[in-house]
């Protein structure tokens, strides 16, 4: 029940950004989930569910973010707007953070 609950307000996050920013074509999404997480990654990202990784690529290519730099933070930030609720990121590298979940109002990025 959790998990469908923390698939709703994914999906509404996804909505609220095609509305903002419209949507990424799957060429795109495929490509930046490539650029993110590259392919010798994908054998640790298989425990993810497939929504957030998605949810993570379009973060990072909403922000213009690419590469492995920015996959955990992009990660963290999907995991994150999952969530219910306001959440707070612990970080040492707030501006990632705050450039990737640019829009999203529950998400606060403190420094560590």
């Amino acid at each position: 029940m959790q998990r469908q609950i923390e698939r709703d307000n994914l999906q509404e996050l996804i909505d609220d950004h095609i509305s903002r920013h419209g949507d990424f074509t799957p060429e795109e999404l495929a490509a930046a989930e490539a650029e993110l997480f590259g392919t010798a990654s994908r054998e640790g990202l298989s425990l993810l569910v497939r929504d957030d990784r998605t949810m993570a690529a379009r973060l990072a290519a909403a922000a213009k973010l690419h590469g492995h730099k920015y996959a955990i933070d992009a990660i963290v930030c999907a995991t994150a707007l999952a969530q219910p609720g306001l959440v707070s990121i612990l970080t040492s590298d707030v501006e990632d953070i705050q450039t990737l979940a640019t829009g999203h109002t529950r998400i606060a990025a403190i420094k560590v």
